[in-house]
């Protein structure tokens, strides 16, 4: 046997099972079966090992669904940014309140310790 006649012999059994899978055309609803590895390329709306399993988008019934969901969560967004921001300066206010408040004690109290001369 001449190794071109032993070549021939591999790669026919080579070739022969890389496309066994293929041969039976497993693959549904215009899927494309891939060679040597048993799995199947599927169009959009078909998924599956064999592109059995339909995929549908989700029909909204209603004309206005995505409106109002994208706008009151919108919505809902904006008032949560308002409550923060007003939350926010509403602390800082009283803190700087606070702080101004304590300054003007510790004045009062040095200006008190200094006019009755306890240094």
């Amino acid at each position: 046997m001449s190794i071109w006649t032993l070549l021939c012999l591999v790669m026919w059994h080579m070739f022969r099972f890389v496309d066994a899978d293929c041969i039976s055309s497993p693959c549904q609803n215009n899927g494309t079966c891939v060679p040597a590895s048993f799995r199947c390329d599927c169009p959009l709306e078909y998924s599956g090992k064999f592109c059995d399993i339909e995929c549908r988008p989700r029909e909204s019934t209603n004309s206005y669904e995505g409106f109002t969901t994208g706008f009151l969560s919108g919505a809902g967004a904006m008032l949560f940014l308002f409550a923060s921001v007003c939350g926010t300066v509403c602390l800082t206010r009283k803190y700087e309140e606070h702080r101004q408040l304590r300054r003007l004690e510790k004045r009062q109290r040095t200006v008190q310790i200094l006019s009755t001369g306890n240094i």
